[in-house]
């Protein structure tokens, strides 16, 4: 079951409080509805009560990243490790 984003244990039904955040989300205290994590943020597990950072040069394209995966590079960075483009070349990311 689910109640805002959140997903209750199995076999259990007392409420909010019990709930624990999907992937993508956290909530900064328990009881307290999920926010999904912010641009430049992703969080990999249930229950957490923070996002993490994506490595630096990336960040996501849009609000809930599940894990960092969709931590692509940001705009005039390429390649695996998202380095600087060479100077007088731009990538849009």
């Amino acid at each position: 079951d689910t109640y805002n984003g959140q997903e209750t244990p199995t076999n259990s039904s007392e409420g909010i409080q019990n709930c624990t955040c999907n992937p993508g989300s956290y909530a900064a205290s328990p009881g307290v509805a999920c926010t999904l994590c912010p641009i430049g943020q992703h969080q990999q597990s249930t229950g957490q009560s923070q996002c993490t950072q994506c490595p630096e040069n990336r960040t996501t394209q849009s609000l809930g990243a599940a894990n960092d995966t969709f931590c692509d590079c940001i705009p005039g960075h390429a390649g695996a490790t998202c380095a600087p483009c060479p100077a007088n070349e731009y990538t849009p990311g």
